[in-house]
């Protein structure tokens, strides 16, 4: 039997006054540090004290603030969240989440369609056009998916639907969903003949471009993510909805590359834009065909 006693080791609290002095001697200490790699104003006995000092109070600031952040996130922010029925049932029920904010992308599909609708007459432009057509088919996958949802609840209220007939609705939206992913990759390859022939392609003013591309990427993690998590759950229709959106995910990702060549791209090297856009393109093209394909082929195979 092991006698030996566990040591425990408890940072100690500290008042709010206390970490306020902490903070301040981190920034104070921090900026002197910076000041004296620039100008070496200071002896060096001077320095090595402010660098140590810097260090301590980095450290320490750095592990106080992510106590208060774990505090306020837990005891605060999820208390509040979990104490009204509609935010604790969005944070507890992973169906009803993932539906509402379908609803959402839905409507975001809408505007999408009708925007690129309109810069496409507008400017005569078929890349626009055939983005309109690629977002038309999103919208009918998705407005498909939550139609099928919302039938499903409305008879299961009613007593009328069993377990058992959901699935073979959910299945039939997999499948037929998996049929229009193909069709929708025409439409992206005929996008991506637009950008090799005509240089088409979007852009965007300004620093825009750098917002545009920290979303794009946070919207491809996330559906990369999804995909994974929505493994668990025996849904076809949640798993038809993941698809989607990252079918809608790597179309983000092809005209934020389009866009940032037409920003940062010089006229000489015309090349490369052309070979990165076509590249990227056929991958996409054949990743949203596979996962048409997969989705028809393993809807057969789905138990019911």
């Amino acid at each position: 039997m092991n006698n030996r006693k566990e040591l425990k080791f408890t940072v100690p609290k500290l008042k709010v006054w206390m970490k306020l002095i902490l903070y301040l001697a981190a920034i104070m200490s921090s900026a002197l540090s910076v000041l004296q790699v620039s100008t070496d104003c200071f002896p060096d006995a001077v320095s090595y004290v402010l660098y140590t000092v810097a260090a301590i109070t980095l450290f320490t600031s750095v592990f106080y603030i992510g106590r208060s952040i774990s505090y306020f996130y837990h005891e605060i922010l999820l208390k509040g969240l979990k104490a009204h029925d509609f935010t604790a049932r969005l944070l507890n029920d992973y169906r009803y989440r993932t539906v509402l904010f379908t609803n959402v992308s839905f409507f975001l599909n809408l505007v999408f369609v009708f925007l690129n609708l309109f810069f496409g007459i507008r400017q005569k432009s078929w890349w626009f056009i055939t983005l309109s057509a690629y977002y038309l088919l999103l919208s009918s996958m998705r407005f498909a998916a939550l139609h099928e949802e919302n039938r499903n609840n409305r008879t299961k209220e009613k007593g009328g639907l069993e377990a058992e007939d959901i699935q073979v609705n959910e299945v039939r939206i997999y499948r037929n969903c998996g049929i229009i992913m193909m069709i929708l990759t025409l439409a992206l390859l005929e996008s991506v003949v637009l950008i090799l022939n005509d240089g088409n392609g979007k852009s965007y003013p300004g620093y825009l471009i750098f917002v545009v591309a920290g979303y794009t990427f946070y919207k491809i993690i996330l559906s990369v993510i999804n995909l994974f998590r929505v493994g668990k759950f025996k849904s076809p229709l949640l798993k038809t909805i993941r698809h989607i959106g990252y079918a809608d995910a790597m179309m983000s990702l092809l005209s934020l590359q389009t866009a940032m060549f037409a920003s940062f791209g010089t006229e000489q090297d015309v090349a490369t834009p052309k070979i990165m856009n076509g590249l990227t393109g056929g991958v996409v093209c054949l990743m949203i065909l596979a996962m048409g394909i997969c989705m028809v082929a393993s809807s057969s195979k789905i138990n019911m």
